[in-house]
């Protein structure tokens, strides 16, 4: 596991799904991002895995936007 991808290949999946169920695109930017961040840090923490929620969150913007992960 990526210092810069703490959500493993393995994983991805059941991440983007748990991801795309909190995106609620519709509130302030910084709401927002703080919403992803919890949510990241919530499915890092149900499957023991060790990073940044901030990257976390990163992560699933930059694989929701489609660009390479």
């Amino acid at each position: 596991m990526s210092k810069n991808k703490p959500i493993p290949p393995a994983l991805r999946q059941e991440f983007m799904a748990h991801m795309e169920a909190h995106d609620f695109d519709d509130m302030p930017d910084g709401a927002w991002f703080a919403t992803l961040e919890n949510a990241a840090q919530q499915f890092m923490d149900s499957h023991k895995l060790k990073g940044c929620n901030n990257t976390a969150a990163h992560q699933y913007i930059t694989a929701a936007a489609g660009e390479s992960t």
